[in-house]
Formats: C-alpha cells, sequence, structure tokens
C-alpha cells in the first residue's frame, strides 16, 4: 500500500497519482472516484460562489479528471479494469439546502451511464455506487474490449 497526496481539481496531481501507482505495481486496475464535498444545509441564494465553485470542481471535476488519467494509461496497456463512482441519494432524492451538491451528485451518476462512450477501447468494469444511509444499489456494465 501506498499514500499519494493529491488535490482531485489537478489533472498534474492526477497524472503523478496513477503514475505512482503504475510505477510501484505495474498496473493501476481500478479507480474508485470517492472525494467529495459540500457546503453547510442553508437556503440555495446564501450559497457562495465560492462553495458552488468548491462542490463542482471537487464532486465533478475530479472524476472528469480521474476518469480521464485512469482510462488514458488503460488505453496505453491495451486492457480494462473497473471504475467506481461514489454519488450519493442526493442525486436521486435531492434534500432541501443542498440544491447545489444534490446537482453535483446528479452529475456523477449520469456519468456512470455515459461514460461508455468515452473508453470505447477497453473493456471496462463501471460500478455505480450510490450509497445512501440504508441502502445499497450496484449497476454492473460490461463493455468489449475491440482489438484496433
Amino acid at each position: 500500500m501506498i499514500f499519494h497526496k493529491m488535490d482531485v481539481t489537478k489533472s498534474a496531481d492526477w497524472k503523478a497519482t496513477i503514475d505512482t501507482a503504475v510505477q510501484k505495481f505495474g498496473r493501476c486496475d481500478i479507480l474508485v472516484n470517492n472525494a467529495g464535498t459540500s457546503y453547510k444545509n442553508k437556503p440555495t441564494v446564501d450559497v457562495t460562489e465560492e462553495e458552488f465553485q468548491k462542490t463542482f470542481d471537487v464532486n465533478v471535476k475530479g472524476v472528469y479528471l480521474g476518469c480521464n488519467a485512469w482510462t488514458q494509461q488503460a488505453i496505453d496497456r491495451k486492457e480494462g479494469g473497473v471504475i467506481i463512482n461514489i454519488s450519493s441519494v442526493g442525486a436521486t432524492r435531492p434534500r432541501p439546502g443542498l440544491v447545489w451538491y444534490n446537482a453535483s451528485k446528479g452529475a456523477v451518476s449520469n456519468v456512470c451511464f455515459v461514460r461508455s462512450e468515452l473508453m470505447p477501447l477497453l473493456t471496462i468494469r463501471r460500478l455505480q455506487k450510490v450509497l445512501p444511509p440504508n441502502w445499497v444499489r450496484i449497476r454492473y456494465e460490461w463493455f468489449p474490449y475491440v482489438h484496433s
């Protein structure tokens, strides 16, 4: 096991993290996008632009950058793997006072359904894992590896 400090909102940090994993273990088969943030529950009009931006940068941009960094190394080694994007029950059952957090997690859930369009050359097992307080729903999909 290794620890690699990073900022999920920085492309260079994702590249360095994936490169470190590949260097240490020879490959990186699994990506878990689990970083997330929110703001204090409050009326939408009281959410600052900075709070909004941080929420979307970490919750959405972080998933985007992580998926892209991981996918590139998987393409380079011509193998597939697993991407696990952690969302929230707020994506499908939004809570009052967290409009922009709920929207960001909705984006994470939606990317699980369309990500296959972005990875046509790999066998990717995507797991959409939504973790509300009392239940877990997992969606599995397999995509065939296409030799180029």
